[in-house]
């Protein structure tokens, strides 16, 4: 029997990352922390583990950008954090005006897992490169540093849970030019699964 990798296995089955094999989901519960019981490389989501969400494959963000899309759990060295929802949020208001205008602000949130090493306690010991936005050109931008029009938002600390396993990330990104009612946004950890999402 051959190897399985993400998004190969049929509409009932996940890939395991342990057995690289197509099995059904196991158990676990939502109302944990992520991942629970489940594997590395998989969330906890009814109606139970099921693999990493991978959205940035085939999104434009990610087509000069292929290594994130290759993401595979069961062999990546090191492991990487697990994002499992990354979205557009509600427009932070309640902070001074950073971009040109309001409408130009784009807000997001990304939750992820850790992988190898938990989440340290401050934005600013995040290793260089660990947690970046992807803009539509392709272009990188690590949220540690930010600047390029990307400002973290709502206080890393108080993102992390479980003993720094879990860390919630909202940042804002500023548009120039003739502002679109929506953009696409490009968002992976430095050996973790690539996402997109539309910004409004």
């Amino acid at each position: 029997m051959t190897t399985c990798v993400p998004g190969s296995c049929g509409a009932n089955q996940i890939c395991d990352p342990i057995s690289q094999r197509c099995s059904a989901r196991m158990s676990c519960i939502q109302q944990n922390p992520q991942p629970d019981t489940c594997s590395y490389g998989l969330v906890c989501a009814a109606p139970g583990c099921g693999e990493a969400p991978r959205t940035g494959v085939g999104c434009q963000n990610f087509s000069s950008l292929a290594t994130p899309t290759l993401w595979n759990p069961a062999t990546v060295t090191p492991r990487g954090p697990v994002t499992w929802s990354f979205q557009s949020i509600a427009k932070d208001t309640n902070t001074p005006l950073w971009c040109s205008t309001r409408a130009a602000d784009f807000s997001a949130e990304a939750n992820l897992y850790s992988g190898s090493t938990n989440f340290p306690s401050m934005l600013d010991l995040l290793p260089s490169g660990l947690i970046n936005y992807v803009r539509t050109d392709g272009q990188i931008i690590d949220l540690a540093t930010a600047g390029a029009g990307v400002r973290p938002t709502a206080g890393y600390a108080s993102g992390l849970t479980n003993n720094n396993k879990n860390l919630r990330l909202r940042f804002n990104l500023c548009v120039s030019g003739t502002v679109p009612a929506t953009i696409s946004a490009g968002f992976y950890a430095e050996g973790g699964n690539a996402m997109c999402a539309t910004l409004q």
